[in-house]
């Protein structure tokens, strides 16, 4: 028979510390758990945001490269246009539409100094939102961001004529 060493309860952990070892790393996993999950929604709300202002920007610049007098004519405030994931335009409302975009035109502001809008400038207001899938995909306006972009009337000073 072996001796029993003196030591022999130093060499084990006891159930109350087991228990509470395992008790802070449950709470430790927990609160990371839900870092985690805070943070995967930030980042897919932060790419939601730069698709949407992409599409904005996009639609932006081709009603810039329109004639002043062609912007009326070419916007159509009923007309919905349809965005896959990555902002790209889609032909019509299919199963990869994920975002949907509108535009109107409005007056421009009223710029410091004088009492009514300018008939020199207009506003382009464009509404991006992020259920391209839905029925109506405007009708929750915290899916949707707006953004507004100003046009001026350019003209050219003709030769002989004094201002």
């Amino acid at each position: 028979m072996r001796a029993r060493n003196a030591n022999s309860s130093a060499c084990g952990l006891t159930l109350v510390e087991v228990a509470t070892a395992l008790a802070i790393a449950g709470l430790l996993l927990t609160i990371l758990t839900g870092t985690l999950g805070r943070t995967v929604q930030f980042a897919a709300d932060g790419f939601d945001r730069f698709a949407m202002a992409r599409i904005s920007q996009t639609l932006s610049d081709e009603y810039r490269m329109l004639d002043w007098y062609q912007l009326e004519t070419e916007i159509d405030d009923e007309r919905v246009i349809y965005f896959d994931e990555r902002g790209r335009r889609l032909d019509s409302k299919t199963i990869d539409a994920v975002y949907a975009a509108r535009m109107s035109l409005l007056p421009g502001p009223v710029l410091p100094g004088e009492s009514m809008n300018s008939s020199f400038l207009s506003r382009l207001q464009i509404e991006v939102s992020s259920k391209g899938q839905a029925e109506e995909p405007f009708a929750n306006q915290n899916s949707v961001n707006q953004f507004s972009t100003l046009y001026t009337l350019m003209g050219t000073i003709e030769e002989g004529s004094e201002e």
